[in-house]
This record gives C-alpha cells, sequence and structure tokens, in this order.
C-alpha cells in the first residue's frame, strides 16, 4: 500500500489538491496481520486476564455472602 503525500503546502483549488513542491510518493508497512500472533502467549495473556477477573468476581462474591450472613444474625 501506499500513500501519497505533499512535501509542502497544500491547497484546495476548486476541489483539486495542489502541492507547493513535489508531490512525495511513500510505502507504508503492511497492516496487522492476525497470523503473526503466537497461540501459546494468547493464551497465556487469556488466561492471566481471565483469572484476574475470576478472582476478583470471587472475592466479591464472598463478601457478599459475609455481608449478608451479618445482616440477617
Amino acid at each position: 500500500m501506499y500513500l501519497l503525500a505533499c512535501n509542502g503546502e497544500l491547497t484546495s483549488n476548486y476541489g483539486s489538491p495542489q502541492c507547493s513542491s513535489d508531490w512525495m510518493l511513500f510505502q507504508l508497512p503492511e497492516q496487522f496481520d492476525f497470523t503473526q500472533l503466537d497461540p501459546l502467549i494468547l493464551g497465556q495473556m487469556f488466561g492471566i486476564g481471565f483469572s484476574l477477573v475470576g478472582s476478583v468476581l470471587v472475592v466479591a462474591l464472598g463478601a457478599k455472602a459475609l455481608l449478608d450472613f451479618i445482616k440477617r444474625g
């Protein structure tokens, strides 16, 4: 993929872009590709994320159960 860019001042002349100097053509790097990701590392990242959320959820549910027990007793 390429990008057309103006090296100087860009102006519009009746809807047509005009460059005060030369137009430059730049090659852009390849777009992100999911096949470049390592499945093992992705699994580890998702596991860590779920364990963090799960541990907070378990602590919150335990605290709620304890507070409900105290409230009834």
